[in-house]
């Protein structure tokens, strides 16, 4: 993607494009799981609220990388007449937001577990408990990993006075703990799954849905690549993009990935009141 006149690389029209199509049609999926929920089933749960604020916060996130663009995300250094401070502000921001709305679609799913699940109401509960003190903690350090705080949008102002925890090792860890706390989740109901009294394909698909979050994995571990990139290149403000997309892909797949499988009973419940008849004949085709 190159810029207008100086044929300079630009990535951000890139970026927008790309977190632009796949929030839409992760909004899509959502509304289609509250349009169900709510007003199809009419039993909304916890986990349906805690997907909506994910959701939300998700939007704020990719508002944020738009903010980035126009202020001049995605161009090469030489390229830029911005203040360096206002785009470390914006990449602080995003990955707040980045943190609590994956944070919130993980406990969502938990929340959901809790519902079918409820022998696992223990390990449910410890496992949020986790997830609130991990998040808090993240996002208190990723704030105050400078002190003073202000030269943590400064960096090339530092001093000898100046104390901060390496940046690189920081977001490895972050990324290395959300990873690990999606494989867990999705190991989670595994053996309860196996032991339940139904056929081995109806096992496979009830595992399938639930494993449609290890999609949403796959782009998080391309994320932690391009975040050691990120933090081992020397122009922040260009490098960042390819971490922004894998974001933005990561929590759209993981909205994704948690509204299907309370989406799937809505969805036949919808059907057989549109055609009762039918599903009716189906069920007693001998009838009177």
């Amino acid at each position: 993607m190159t810029g207008i006149g100086q044929g300079s690389p630009d990535m951000g029209i890139a970026l927008l494009a790309v977190a632009n199509v796949v929030m839409f049609v992760a909004l899509v999926v959502i509304a289609a799981r509250i349009a169900c929920r709510w007003y199809v089933m009419k039993n909304e749960g916890l986990d349906d609220w805690c997907a909506l604020l994910a959701t939300i916060i998700a939007i704020g996130m990719v508002v944020c990388m738009g903010i980035g663009v126009s202020n001049g995300t995605g161009k090469m250094e030489y390229d830029r007449s911005v203040d360096e401070v206002d785009l470390a502000k914006i990449r602080l921001a995003t990955q707040i937001l980045y943190t609590l709305s994956s944070s919130f679609i993980k406990i969502s799913i938990l929340l959901l577990y809790r519902r079918l699940f409820p022998n696992l109401r223990w390990f449910i509960f410890i496992t949020i408990a986790f997830l609130a003190a991990m998040s808090i903690a993240f996002i208190l350090a990723a704030v105050f990993q400078c002190n003073p705080v202000s030269k943590l949008f400064s960096p090339l102002e530092q001093d000898h006075v100046v104390s901060c925890f390496p940046p690189l090792a920081f977001w490895c860890d972050v990324s290395a703990t959300f990873l690990a706390t999606d494989l867990w989740i999705f190991l989670l109901p595994v053996w309860t799954v196996i032991r339940l009294q139904m056929s081995r394909r109806k096992k496979c698909i009830v595992m399938g849905l639930f494993g449609l979050g290890l999609f949403a994995c796959g782009a998080a571990i391309a994320r932690m690549f391009y975040v050691i990139k990120l933090y081992a290149g020397h122009d922040p403000s260009w490098d960042v993009v390819p971490v922004y997309i894998c974001s933005v892909a990561e929590i759209a797949l993981a909205l994704i990935a948690c509204s299907v499988p309370p989406l799937r009973p809505a969805l036949i419940l919808l059907v057989e009141k549109m055609h009762p008849k039918k599903i009716g004949d189906e069920e007693s085709p001998a009838g009177p």
